[in-house]
């Protein structure tokens, strides 16, 4: 059996310490911890004399960050359902619907589909209608 190349130890950590010193803040908590009014460029130099490599790249979208009050998620894997859709948007929407038709779906959204079942069935024995099995 062939054995799989693997990348060595020393190459992967260090990639995924670029630019950070054992122990020491990470480049985003740095820029955030600098006055906003200190230039992009002055920000990079202190960085580089704190031994971070900091591109002002990384310093704009910091900032940009922080100024949108963007909540900074934890890291790791994402939610299963994170599919973003707005609040106040009706998943009925999300379909190809003429305006009766999502008026509908939003009421079954509203009431729940058992419920919506057990009104569709109790109308149609009302009105006499047969539905034909399967």
């Amino acid at each position: 059996m062939a054995k799989r190349k693997t990348k060595s130890a020393k190459n992967s950590s260090n990639k995924a310490r670029l630019g950070r010193p054992r122990g020491g803040p990470n480049r985003s908590d740095f820029i955030r911890s600098l006055p906003a009014n200190m230039s992009a460029n002055e920000v990079v130099a202190k960085g580089k004399a704190n031994g971070l490599t900091i591109s002002t790249g990384l310093v704009y979208v910091v900032r940009a960050k922080v100024a949108s009050g963007a909540p900074q998620r934890a890291p790791g894997r994402p939610r299963k359902n994170s599919r973003v859709t707005s609040k106040t948007e009706s998943p009925a929407k999300s379909f190809k619907l003429n305006e009766a038709e999502r008026d509908f779906a939003e009421m079954i959204l509203l009431i729940g589909l058992p419920r919506t079942e057990e009104l569709i069935s109790r109308m149609m024995t009302a009105l006499g209608v047969r539905v034909r099995p399967g």
